[in-house]
């Protein structure tokens, strides 16, 4: 995935162009869901598309995650959404 990608560039740019030592050379990255893709027509669908988007930061070992609420399309969250958010989290 990308994460691994965007390490490998990291580390070797690091070693060869600053002669970093090993802890320099790896890459921490945040991951935050997408608030572009949520759905104001099909909001009770956007919890999925959330833990979908969740899911693959975690397979691709992101550092830090933030996750949207599903109602982020249309309104500030409410609690009970951002406590769904940090369910899904």
């Amino acid at each position: 995935m990308i994460g691994r990608v965007a390490r490998r560039i990291w580390a070797i740019a690091m070693r060869e162009k600053y002669g970093a030592n090993e802890r320099s050379q790896k890459l921490k990255y945040h991951i935050q869901t997408s608030g572009r893709s949520l759905h104001a027509q099909e909001v009770d669908f956007n919890d999925i598309r959330t833990t979908l988007q969740a899911l693959l930061a975690i397979y691709d070992n992101c550092n830090s995650l933030h996750t949207n609420a599903y109602d982020e399309a249309v309104t500030t969250p409410t609690e009970e959404s951002v406590r769904r958010a940090m369910a899904i989290q």
